[in-house]
């Protein structure tokens, strides 16, 4: 089953407009001041978190009539991740987008390498099913998204010296937090 052509357009808008023309790209290892949503969109380019510049996709996409799902790439025990710990899923056709690789569209054999064994080719400790490379892919809900943003704005913000503003976040997270335990 094919995607729509105007999904494919829309995808490729996105790709050309974060990637080539503002030169976004996500850092493997960033440091806090690069995960502030806000500070992303003001400067409009350079280095950004991988979860930040995925958020940024999703919302850009979605804009465009294109539902993502933001997932985070979770090894099964005996594994090792080895590749973006964030994903983008388009829909039930099983394919990813890779913000780490400024937007290149992945499969369930691309998962598997991520999600290396130890040797290499996951060889060691025998291969995973299909079942278990999408079991891999567990999708954050709007909550998991929220609270993810607010931890990366409480290390952006005390990684630059504003204490008090990561005296807000942190205060923020833990409510937030506290809200997420009781339901």
């Amino acid at each position: 089953m094919s995607r729509p052509r105007f999904a494919d357009r829309s995808l490729l808008g996105c790709r050309l407009l974060l990637f080539d023309v503002l030169d976004f790209h996500a850092a493997p290892e960033p440091t806090p001041e690069q995960a502030s949503l806000p500070d992303l969109l003001r400067r409009r380019g350079g280095a950004a978190s991988l979860f930040s510049l995925c958020v940024l996709y999703a919302t850009l996409a979605r804009k465009l009539g294109v539902g993502l799902q933001l997932v985070r790439l979770s090894p099964p025990p005996g594994r090792t991740l080895r590749g973006p710990r964030f994903l983008l899923a388009l829909g039930p056709a099983e394919l990813f987008i890779d913000i780490l690789a400024a937007g290149r569209l992945r499969t369930l054999s691309d998962l598997a390498q991520f999600l290396d064994g130890g040797d290499g080719d996951g060889g060691a400790v025998g291969r995973l099913s299909p079942a278990q490379l999408r079991a891999a892919a567990k999708p954050l809900d709007l909550r998991a998204v929220c609270l993810q943003l607010v931890r990366e704005s409480e290390a952006s913000s005390e990684s630059v010296g504003r204490l008090a503003h990561a005296q807000f976040w942190s205060a923020q997270r833990e409510l937030l937090e506290a809200y997420l335990r009781r339901e």
